[in-house]
């Protein structure tokens, strides 16, 4: 495949212990005459207001943490633009070892320049241009298979041994449905994106913008990612005689779509005929388990009441839920967040065990609710956090893949390693 070698720093992982010292170091005042260049040197006023940053992103951090040596990151964006910081200026203790990005970072207050670089980077951030298509679907072959995984930007754990599934295995689409950790640096995308996602030698890699991409201004990801990819625009359509897929940026507007993207859909979905519409996008329009997506439910509402949809493949929670199909909508629902960042197994007392004959895998079985149709949520234990972790108390890691053959769609959810462990027949 046509990818870059990884660098190794930006892949090393910042815990809440990691920024915890950190803190400790940038509030004592005996340490900033040495961790500080001269022209880094801050006023006391900007000091006191990097402290309120430094404070509220540690905050975020540990509100998010798995663990130690457990990668995590939050849904807040001074949280995450600390940890890539970090990750890219700490000076390590053992670059060989810092290669292998199987450790956390270690340093000390000298080792960084926590100065007005920091408090500049922990600021109001600058968003590349948006990137719009300026042509047509791009032709999809009637027969083919897409693979689809999200949330996979870590360059750990699983997502590795996903990416190597997805470009060996015959499929013509790899989509990640986004998230590369922490903000989706340039260096991030470079380190932890680029070199495992498949793109060439017979696979055409595709991206979606998210929400940990835009925390740092959506940089690595309209200015590495997608030239890269030889992606034209963060959101796109793929077209058959029996099938259109819109993969929407639902990132850029955080869980939401601006007018002219709005417009887009429709009008390709206008132009689609009696072909079935499938939506990919990062963020989710209902969930059993976190808030839904009202705003993505507004703009949509008239194609979604038409049921015009006929399923919908979103990412950004970390877990996978086939959904049943939805009641009103009439479409089918799949959260695809499972790729590669680590999350604690579901704790809760909702939903029944069920063990599937298919891989032996473990799912919960939800009742239909207020918040969702119900359905199935996968939960395996994840053997790709040890030694770090006990596997039991991680959810599994994997992807899903979609095979078309004229009109006929079936899917799969697949362990990392390409094992089914579950199968459905959504057109004959």
């Amino acid at each position: 495949m046509d990818q870059q070698k990884p660098n190794g720093r930006p892949t090393a992982i910042v815990s809440a212990d990691v920024v915890k010292r950190l803190f400790k170091e940038s509030a004592s005042p005996e340490s900033t005459p040495s961790a500080v260049d001269p022209a880094e040197a801050l006023t006391e006023e900007q000091r006191q207001e990097l402290l309120v940053k430094l404070s509220a992103a540690q905050a975020q951090i540990e509100s998010a943490d798995l663990g130690p040596g457990i990668m995590s990151s939050p849904d807040a964006a001074l949280g995450a633009r600390l940890q890539s910081w970090i990750a890219e200026n700490a000076e390590e203790r053992d670059a060989e070892e810092a290669a292998l990005a199987t450790r956390e970072i270690q340093f000390d207050g000298r080792d960084l320049r926590w100065g007005t670089s920091l408090l500049s980077w922990l600021g109001k951030v600058t968003k590349e241009d948006q990137k719009r298509p300026t042509g047509g679907p791009e032709d999809l072959p009637s027969r083919c298979r897409i693979g689809i995984a999200g949330d996979w930007g870590s360059g750990l754990y699983g997502s590795r041994a996903v990416g190597i599934q997805l470009a060996d295995r015959g499929y013509t689409y790899a989509i990640h449905l986004g998230d590369v950790y922490y903000a989706g640096t340039e260096r991030e995308v470079a380190a932890r994106f680029l070199p495992y996602w498949p793109h060439g030698n017979g696979v055409i890699g595709r991206t979606l913008n998210s929400n940990h991409e835009m925390y740092s201004g959506g940089h690595g990801y309209f200015k590495k990612a997608l030239p890269a990819l030889g992606q034209e625009s963060s959101y796109f359509a793929l077209r058959n005689d029996d099938w259109l897929i819109l993969a929407l940026d639902t990132g850029y507007d955080e869980h939401d779509l601006d007018a002219r993207q709005v417009e887009w859909i429709r009008q390709n979905v206008d132009a689609a005929g009696a072909r079935r519409v499938i939506l990919m996008s990062h963020h989710q329009p209902f969930s059993e388990l976190e808030k839904g997506g009202p705003k993505l439910v507004q703009a949509l509402g008239p194609l979604l009441e038409a049921h015009k949809v006929f399923a919908w493949y979103w990412g950004h929670e970390h877990c996978a839920f086939i959904y049943d199909e939805h009641p009103t909508w009439k479409l089918q629902g799949r959260c695809i967040g499972h790729g590669g960042f680590p999350y604690f197994r579901y704790k809760g007392t909702t939903g029944l065990k069920h063990v599937s004959q298919q891989g032996s895998s473990h799912w919960r079985i939800f009742k239909p609710s207020a918040r969702s149709p119900g359905g199935r949520m996968l939960d395996d234990p994840n053997p790709y956090v040890a030694p770090k972790a006990e596997p039991e108390e991680y959810g599994a890691q994997g992807y899903a893949s979609l095979v078309f053959d004229g009109p006929s769609l079936v899917e799969h959810l697949h362990r990392p390693t390409g094992e089914i462990i579950y199968t459905k027949q959504l057109t004959p």
